[in-house]
């Protein structure tokens, strides 16, 4: 196993590279597709939210949850990215590149485990999962 790896990731989407030395292309060894978290919101939930009355009488408005479902998938997506790659340290991961758009790194970051957070060497906050892997390694360092 090579001992560094770049995770590109979205919200349902993560593919993991290994790099065999530090100018090398890229080698795709896993694509995983979330695929609750591409659902639309109602596909995710079983019952609509209940309405609520509004003050003095001023109308009804559905009730939102704190945590939207989309949200709650994202974060279990964020929990089996991070299970893997504590797999891959475990088997000799010892460096790792993450980029992820904005809102899903955050996510990630929370669910990585702080001997994992360690081996991360550079975040890139773009979302870069759907690109070819010679356009993802142009926005990486020249050097991994």
């Amino acid at each position: 196993m090579n001992n560094t790896w770049v995770l590109v990731a979205d919200k349902g989407h993560a593919r993991f590279f290994s790099v065999d030395g530090p100018t090398s292309p890229l080698i795709e060894e896993e694509d995983l597709i979330h695929q609750q978290s591409r659902m639309r919101e109602r596909e995710l939930i079983s019952d609509s939210p209940g309405k609520s009355s509004g003050v003095a009488g001023m109308g009804r408005h559905p009730m939102t949850k704190e945590n939207e479902a989309r949200n709650q998938e994202a974060i279990h997506f964020a929990r089996e990215i991070s299970d893997k790659l504590a797999d891959a340290q475990q088997q000799g991961l010892r460096k790792l590149y993450v980029v992820s758009d904005p809102g899903f790194l955050g996510t990630l970051r929370r669910k990585m485990p702080s001997q994992l957070r360690r081996l991360v060497t550079a975040e890139i906050d773009k979302n870069l999962a759907g690109l070819a892997t010679d356009e993802i390694r142009q926005h990486l360092p020249r050097y991994l």
